[in-house]
């Protein structure tokens, strides 16, 4: 692996060294990293700040020194971070990779078939792809439970009458990258026939949709992941994917689509 660069222009700012204390245990036996000197990073939500937490507490207890720059705004900052070689490894998901970063219009729907894609198309980037993580994560469109009754919101595809029967209501709050990936909002619209007025995508910080969609005044929908806490602490409804397209997962059985996989290190 290489050791960390300096990088312009990605977003990175300066980092500090992991100061927690952490030894060998089931992880990090006879200290194979020793003497290595390796930098984590992540994106800028705080599923991604623990996993890289996590990258980097497993790298220490097997031997190396490492540098933290978890934390870094947007997806195309960190993902450059490890091609270029500022960064030497990430937790990243296979629905990114595969959408924003190589260039795809359509989804692999099957998640080892994703994964197997990734991973051979990323090689010629220098990035190596790991086996798969067994924690899930994927888009998913909420309510709060008061406007799911009003409106009639179980599946993705009442979501598509809604926009139809009644355009002024069909309001979503979501952040931007959402609404312009392919695996997000355009790809959703597309395949569903969302009708929704110009103006009724209101975008906003990721973590603020949460709470906006449970007070149910700015918006009735609101763009999700579905590994977040907030989702049950609010009582807050994941509609379902009933067309199982692959751009939402499946939120109400849990069968989301997009996985988070392994570390991605560069060769």
């Amino acid at each position: 692996m290489l050791a960390a660069a300096g990088l312009s222009g990605c977003g990175l700012t300066s980092g500090s060294p992991l100061a927690d204390s952490v030894r060998p245990g089931s992880i990090g036996k006879e200290r194979p990293l020793a003497g290595a000197q390796l930098t984590v990073i992540s994106k800028e939500f705080t599923e991604q700040i623990i996993l890289g937490q996590t990258m980097g507490l497993v790298f220490k207890a097997a031997g190396a020194e490492v540098l933290d720059r978890t934390n870094i705004q947007g997806s195309i900052g960190a993902r450059e971070a490890v091609k270029s070689g500022a960064a030497d490894g990430m937790y990243e998901y296979t629905g990114t990779a595969w959408i924003t970063y190589l260039g795809h219009t359509k989804r692999v729907v099957d998640p080892h078939e994703q994964w197997e894609a990734v991973r051979d198309q990323d090689r010629r980037n220098g990035i190596t792809w790991l086996p798969a993580a067994p924690l899930n994560n994927t888009y998913a469109l909420v309510a709060n439970q008061a406007n799911a009754h009003k409106y009639r919101l179980r599946t993705l595809s009442d979501v598509a009458r809604l926009t139809k029967n009644d355009p002024g209501a069909a309001t979503i709050c979501g952040g931007s990258e959402f609404s312009v990936r392919e695996d997000g909002l355009p790809g959703v619209a597309k395949t569903y026939g969302f009708a929704l007025r110009r103006g009724n995508f209101k975008k906003m910080d990721d973590g603020v949709v949460y709470t906006q969609v449970a007070e149910g005044a700015a918006c009735i929908l609101g763009v999700a992941a579905t590994t977040d806490g907030r989702i049950p602490a609010l009582g807050l409804k994941a509609l379902e994917d009933d067309r199982w397209t692959g751009w939402c997962g499946r939120a109400s059985s849990g069968k989301a689509d997009e996985r988070i996989r392994a570390s991605v290190l560069r060769a």
